[in-house]
């Protein structure tokens, strides 16, 4: 993710919908502090259309956002947890903002990626604000919610940097140590692989020895001199470095940016009695970036197409979309489809494709089994359903 800082209001708000045409990763701030040492709420935004943008109020320090607004993240800076409590109900109706949220010593974002970028901006002494860093004091607490019922793991990404000086940084997650680390002089980028994150919020916290010595105690923004930056979260289960042995191989161009390596059913005859679910488990692997965040879509039909229940989601239950991905790792994205109870007995076909939300315009795919815009993974049998007694 990119985000990008405007020096004044006007600037920030009337160059928001052009800028928003020109971005991979546009943005829109929708509140800023009293000063320039307090920093705005921002909104990052799934697509690139200004069209979510109705009317913004300069002097209020608002904008009005169309009835289909959907964010991406949300993001505050120098604000509690609390704060941006408020700020989130001011967006209309309760959204889901994304399953991973993150809490940063007055920074919080939540994120329907599994990627996520932030830190809180760094000002040189003329004012300019060209990166995003944390800057610590003594030590620095990052908490990372796991809204899910069960544990996950995830690798935790970040670069450190250290002036004049070579410091030990170590990092705890609810009082276990993580790691210490060894910060040169300039800076280093460190990899924190299958961290546990129980249900729940969950603590990190990074600790500089010697300490972050003040480099300025006349500047106003107090900074120090070890910082963080912590670069991505991605769940470890939703990436391989070859395809597991329990999937089935496949070779299938979706686009020619994205191929279908294999998959897997669950329960792995292919037979399901309804009401019941079928586990469909994707294999994917990138094969040219991809500037777009596609949606998955996992279809039941008969013989004749016709459509009798499906599952449509963004990758790996939204937590590692298409945009995220790199090259060489394989991404394990599951789909559960609920087969009604009414659905009538007999053999049926699973189709499987990718789709641009905004437009609702579909890959086309070529390799084995390849059908224009979508894929036959097998026949499934759905069996005499459960009558009452």
């Amino acid at each position: 993710m990119y985000f990008r800082q405007y020096r004044s209001l006007k600037e920030r708000y009337i160059d928001a919908a052009d800028y928003i045409t020109r971005s991979r990763c546009p943005y829109i701030g929708l509140s800023m502090g009293e000063n320039d040492w307090e920093y705005p709420f921002w909104v990052l935004l799934r697509g690139s259309q200004p069209s979510y943008i109705q009317h913004v109020d300069v002097n209020n320090k608002s904008a009005v956002l169309s009835e289909d607004f959907d964010p991406c993240a949300v993001i505050c800076i120098n604000c509690s947890e609390d704060r941006v409590q408020r700020y989130t109900e001011n967006l209309g109706p309760p959204r889901q903002f994304g399953p991973v949220h993150v809490f940063v010593q007055g920074l919080s974002l939540s994120s329907c990626g599994a990627s996520i970028s932030f830190g809180s901006a760094f000002y040189d002494m003329e004012g300019n604000s060209d990166h995003w860093w944390f800057w610590m004091r003594d030590d620095g607490q990052v908490g990372l919610k796991n809204p899910w019922k069960h544990p996950l793991k995830a690798d935790v990404r970040f670069t450190s940097w250290s002036l004049a000086r070579e410091r030990t940084l170590q990092v705890v997650q609810d009082g276990e140590l993580l790691a210490e680390l060894i910060v040169p002089v300039e800076s280093a980028r460190f990899s924190l692989p299958d961290v546990t994150l129980e249900p729940g919020w969950n603590t990190l916290t990074f600790s500089s020895y010697p300490g972050a010595e003040v480099i300025d105690p006349v500047h106003k923004s107090d900074l120090r001199s070890v910082s963080i930056a912590l670069s991505d979260v991605t769940l470890s289960r939703c990436r391989h470095a070859e395809l597991p042995s329990a999937a089935q191989p496949l070779e299938a161009d979706f686009g020619d940016q994205v191929k279908l390596v294999g998959y897997a059913i669950s329960p792995e005859n292919g037979r399901v009695t309804p009401p019941g679910r079928l586990g469909v488990t994707l294999y994917w692997q990138l094969l040219a970036e991809v500037d777009h965040d596609y949606t998955v879509f996992v279809h039941l039909t008969d013989q004749a197409g016709r459509l009798y229940a499906q599952h449509d989601g963004q990758p790996a239950a939204g937590l590692y979309p298409t945009s995220g991905w790199k090259k060489g790792e394989i991404i394990e994205d599951e789909h559960w489809i609920e087969i009604p109870a009414d659905i009538p007995a007999g053999r049926y076909s699973l189709r499987v494709g990718m789709y641009l939300l905004l437009t609702m315009e579909r890959l086309q795919i070529g390799g084995e089994a390849g059908q224009a815009d979508h894929l036959v993974l097998k026949s499934v049998e759905v069996l005499p359903g459960v009558t009452g007694g």
